[in-house]
């Protein structure tokens, strides 16, 4: 039985919740702009250390963050974004217009931590 993730797609990637991990697809212009082509990343819940997560404002952006080291946490400035902001490998943004994209993440954001609740 092949189990389906929950997705949200976000404007620098597509993140895919499983029950064990979380993959971050980078395919597409802007997710290739920010990253580079890198393929993939997987991160395993037991890897992760905290999850951090900003619902958009009406001018702020959103974003999901998945924090696996305490070197890995960077600041964000989602009003006028910078290349960190763009560059973290383990960040997924979204725009504060789109509120179906606001609400996929939050599904999304809802069922990582639910996940990483009973893997831990």
């Amino acid at each position: 039985m092949v189990e389906e993730p929950v997705i949200a797609k976000g404007s620098n990637g597509t993140v895919f919740a499983y029950k064990n991990k979380a993959v971050i697809s980078r395919k597409g212009f802007i997710g290739h702009i920010s990253q580079g082509i890198k393929g993939n990343r997987t991160i395993f819940y037991k890897d992760i250390k905290s999850v951090e997560f900003k619902k958009p404002k009406l001018y702020s952006n959103g974003y999901i963050q998945f924090i696996t080291s305490a070197e890995l946490a960077t600041p964000k400035n989602t009003f006028w974004t910078s290349e960190k902001f763009w560059k973290d490998p383990n960040t997924v943004i979204f725009r504060s217009f789109q509120k179906k994209m606001a609400s996929d993440f939050t599904k999304l954001y809802e069922y990582v931590m639910d996940n990483i609740e009973n893997y831990k």
